[in-house]
């Protein structure tokens, strides 16, 4: 049976659900029908998102057209099933971080937040926020060799500013106090019996733990920062950043090295992480050793391994086994050393 929002969509009741949430916010006057169209954006870890463009009354006797992005809550919902799975927070997080960032003066456009979608505003089934106008993934441009300095300084532009964001009003989100605290919280994750039988993860925690460095001040993080949530206007070459899910307060390195992946090459070129880092400085980042990046990659290549050994006994099709991440451990360190 086709799953909710999966490959057989429910468009009719998605659509109803969406008008429903519009309407009680007020934006669309009561009464009137709201002419719009559903596509399907594409899918997260924990979300499923649309693109949604309504046309509705503009006070002038004449129609505007306002696009909306449409965020629902992921997983496998069947006929059978009608009622969400069990959400981790990252839905009510992000709607949090969206309110907060919309107080603040940004040198960089976000999603407006407009309202949740569902009955229970303690466990939304999803939420609506404005699309931002005119704007492309910047990973439409990693295939082109002439973008590779842009594409490194503006991640490493946003980045800084994102992590020069002050973190009052954040209690919400997941804290470490410093960027050692989040390094050990991470690497205390993962089974002692794991990181000491396995020969590629110890030989990454021993890394780690020999280069974990000193303290450094915690800050803002976006927790999800490639490129295909960093746009571009393509008319006034204006930025903006989009998903929020998995903001947080710790270590700069973290964000980093979600960009860098403890690949040999960023944006296909070398020295990626040298460029990046240097041009994160040059931004106004916290000037980080690239021992600090390494020890996140590390991170989060042995939580890749891990999940590999635990669904090795029902390996999706496409998925890669463990040794291609023992492989990928091995390349890091050799790579560092």
């Amino acid at each position: 049976m086709s799953g909710r929002y999966g490959s057989g969509v429910h468009w009719s009741q998605l659509k109803h659900q969406v008008e429903t949430a519009l309407r009680g916010c007020g934006r669309l006057p009561a009464g009137v029908r709201c002419e719009g169209w559903l596509q399907r954006l594409g899918e997260g870890c924990n979300h499923k998102a649309f693109c949604y463009r309504v046309e509705a009354p503009d006070g002038a006797g004449g129609q505007a057209e306002q696009v909306y992005v449409v965020r629902m809550r992921g997983g496998r919902w069947t006929d059978d099933e009608p009622s969400p799975p069990v959400d981790d927070g990252g839905m009510i997080r992000e709607m949090k971080v969206l309110r907060w960032l919309a107080q603040r003066r940004l040198p960089f456009e976000t999603p407006r937040f407009i309202c949740e979608i569902g009955e229970d505003p303690l466990r939304p089934e999803g939420f609506i926020e404005t699309a931002v106008s005119g704007a492309v993934p910047l990973e439409w441009l990693q295939k082109n060799p002439n973008q590779r300095d842009y594409l490194t300084q503006t991640t490493a532009a946003l980045a800084g500013a994102i992590h020069a964001l002050p973190t009052d009003g954040l209690d919400f989100l997941p804290r470490h106090p410093d960027s050692r605290s989040h390094v050990q919280a991470l690497l205390g994750e993962f089974p002692e019996d794991f990181l000491a039988v396995d020969p590629a993860a110890r030989a990454a925690a021993e890394y780690i733990r020999a280069h974990v460095g000193p303290a450094r001040p915690a800050v803002f993080l976006h927790g999800d920062l490639l490129a295909q949530n960093l746009l571009r206007d393509i008319a006034t070459d204006a930025l903006a950043v989009v998903d929020w899910e998995f903001a947080s307060i710790g270590d700069p390195a973290h964000d980093l090295a979600i960009v860098t992946r403890g690949n040999s090459k960023l944006f296909g070129a070398v020295n990626g992480r040298r460029r990046l880092l240097t041009a994160y400085a040059a931004a106004g980042g916290t000037p980080l050793a690239a021992a600090a990046v390494i020890c996140h990659e590390l991170l989060m290549v042995i939580r890749w391994l891990w999940q590999a050994l635990r669904d090795r006994q029902d390996h999706p099709a496409g998925s890669n086994p463990p040794e291609h991440y023992r492989d990928k451990i091995a390349a890091i360190l050799r790579r560092a050393d």
